[in-house]
């Protein structure tokens, strides 16, 4: 193994400081995010996954994918991804029973784990290069690096972080297992083979985590190659040796893969079928842009403006094409100069995004960018901001060789050297930029109000932005965020509909009406916006149109459990307690614990004299209730059905 010289700091730092550092600093740059809330995928994997809350799921988890909980949801829920994650589905559970619906304590996980990676950062690098300073400031900043705001403040990223701490440990286990074996020895032996046994378990534990993991057998392979000695040929054989333990674990990953799904391959269901053409001409742009937030990671977001290369002339394939070029010829040419410590760093920064780079399975092209795959190649490119300063600060020592000779204290002595002085102020900067990222990921209007400062002419954004106001009741507001986003798209059912919404909300009822018309025009089955626009004419006593709504709605979205509701209550009005009885017992077989349906059912039973089935139904809603005004109703009913007996 080759050892790197390094004169980043005259300081000698010993490890349990680093690593408390290294503690202090992820929790000075990410304590903020222990008040967000559940946002964007967080309410389907937390809020709406029953499966956690059972300890059954635990054994389910290495029986099928990510979003089970979702089949057989009906037409209206997309087909769900075919993610094979037993060890994140484990986890999420756990946290569940821990913690319930307290976005703090998932939150309070996701840094902890976010800081075993930093100190595992730390523990990798410091055994590649035999020296502690560099490497605990490359954990450094890893720890505050701002691109981690996404997989550490969004509590869905959870498998990147599982993935990435299983990953490193992995990587350093083997590191020790070549240094135990090539010492020899019968004890050193003896702890090489536990060393390697250690690390292809963690590297199991990565690919269970999140798919990304199997990016680390080409690591092991690339960073043989390059300590190999001898001829091409024979490198790679020898590579090939010594990584083929990592190549058989992929093996076992995929046969359980296959067994739990019955597919080897990932396929995204949602993503339409596009021509290759279009990956071939979107990925020198695409892979440019990675490394531009890796260079640069400020004004970040959730999503970004992005779309599909559709032409070989454009600036868009032409300029990132050619420097993408001009950088690979200037790596062959001075490869012989590129020592093992840089070309380590080029993998773990290239090797897990060739995963992601399969363009052609992204659902939606606004996706084609998540700053979160960036958070293991953010390792290697910490390592090389280092050894920069490394080389920075060589220089200065031979610019003023008198200082060899200074015995400064080491305060003086850091004060002293430049390429010191810049790291500690990256770390500053870092750690000021990654606490003000992370307050973009506080609750859904921030993160999507930041998403459409990012990309301010791009629909989407503001239409999600006016949803959350929706959500919130800050009609105006969200009627302002919801005509934006229809200016910048006025072909989006959605958009509409959700205007419709916020005008409804301020009592506006000829907007709303109109908004719902429009949403009709452009998409006529659109389930939500018949449902919407049934509930307008419901609030206005015309219950034959709102009940002629509902029913398109149910035939449009069977499933749609709102829109039944409603029609059990249009029914209700309407006096026809026998219709809106089955209509609201078929809810509350879909969803038991729904103490507002449960509530109106038994209203239902009590007008039919069906007393027996009202009373436990009543019963139910009250116990069931979140709020005093529902749990009151159903017990005044209760002493009602009393007085009646």
């Amino acid at each position: 193994m080759t050892s790197t010289r390094a004169t980043t700091s005259d300081l000698k730092l010993g490890s349990g400081w680093a690593v408390l550092i290294i503690v202090l600093l992820s929790f000075l740059a990410f304590s903020n995010s222990l008040s967000g809330d559940f946002v964007f995928d967080d309410k389907d994997v937390v809020l709406e996954n029953h499966d956690i809350q059972s300890w059954g799921n635990l054994g389910r988890a290495f029986t099928s994918h990510v979003w089970a909980f979702r089949e057989n949801t009906g037409p209206q829920t997309p087909p769900p991804l075919p993610y094979y994650r037993p060890i994140f589905t484990a986890v999420v559970t756990i946290e569940y029973h821990l913690f319930h619906l307290n976005p703090r304590g998932w939150h309070l996980i996701s840094l902890l784990l976010h800081i075993l990676c930093a100190i595992a950062v730390y523990l990798l690098f410091r055994e590649m290069l035999n020296r502690r300073e560099p490497a605990a400031l490359a954990a450094m900043f890893f720890a505050v690096y701002p691109i981690h705001s996404e997989p550490v403040s969004w509590i869905s990223s959870l498998s990147d972080l599982l993935f990435t701490l299983f990953l490193l440990l992995s990587f350093w286990l083997y590191l020790k297992y070549q240094k135990l074996l090539a010492s020899k020895g019968a004890t050193n032996l003896r702890g090489a083979w536990s060393m390697l046994a250690l690390s292809l378990g963690f590297y199991a534990l990565s690919a269970l985590s999140k798919e990304a993991a199997l990016a680390l057998p080409l690591i092991v392979l690339g960073w043989e190659i390059g300590e190999a000695r001898g001829a091409w040929p024979q490198r790679i054989l020898t590579a090939a040796k010594r990584s083929a333990p990592y190549f058989a674990v992929t093996g076992l990953y995929l046969l359980l893969r296959y067994i739990a799904l019955r597919d080897l391959m990932w396929t995204n269901p949602q993503a339409p079928d596009r021509p290759l053409t279009l990956t071939v001409l979107t990925l020198p742009w695409i892979l440019c842009r990675y490394l531009w937030h890796l260079v640069w990671p400020f004004g970040l977001s959730i999503t970004y403006d992005t779309r599909f290369v559709t032409r070989f002339s454009t600036p868009q394939f032409l300029v990132p094409s050619a420097a993408l070029i001009i950088a690979a010829a200037a790596l062959i040419k001075y490869r012989r100069k590129l020592n093992s410590t840089v070309r380590l760093c080029l993998l773990l920064i290239f090797a897990p995004l060739l995963p992601v780079l399969n363009l052609g399975q992204i659902s939606r092209e606004e996706y084609l960018i998540f700053d979160r795959y960036l958070y293991l190649p953010a390792a290697g490119w910490c390592l090389l901001i280092v050894l920069g300063l490394d080389r920075a600060a060589s220089w200065w020592m031979k610019r003023e060789p008198e200082k060899k000779q200074r015995q400064d204290p080491p305060v003086l002595s850091i004060l002293r050297n430049p390429s010191m002085l810049a790291g500690l102020l990256l770390t500053a900067v870092f750690t000021i930029a990654t606490a003000h990222e992370n307050t973009h990921w506080a609750d859904e209007y921030s993160l999507w109000s930041n998403a459409a400062r990012v990309s301010p002419g791009f629909w989407a954004p503001h239409y999600n932005a006016g949803l959350a106001l929706v959500n919130e009741g800050k009609y105006t507001e969200a009627r302002d965020a919801l005509l934006r986003a229809a200016g910048l798209e006025p072909n989006e059912a959605s958009v509409f509909d959700e205007l419709g919404v916020a005008y409804d909300g301020l009592g506006d009822r000829s907007n709303a009406l109109k908004n719902y018309s429009r949403a009709l025009e452009i998409d006529p089955s659109n389930f939500e916006t018949l449902n919407n626009l049934g509930g307008l004419y419901f609030r206005q006593g015309d219950y034959l149109s709102a009940e002629r709504l509902f029913k398109s709605a149910l035939q449009a979205g069977p499933h749609a459990v709102a829109a039944r509701y409603n029609l059990g209550l249009c029914l209700i009005r309407q006096k026809r307690y026998s219709e809106a009885a089955q209509e609201l017992e078929s809810v509350v077989q879909s969803h038991p614990d729904d103490a507002n349906a449960l509530l109106d059912l038994g209203l239902a039973y009590e007008k039919l004299g069906r007393l027996d089935e009202a009373r436990l139904a009543l019963i139910r809603s009250r116990d069931l209730s979140d709020s005093r005004e529902l749990a009151a109703r159903a017990s005044e009913a209760l002493a009602r059905l009393r007085g009646e007996r």
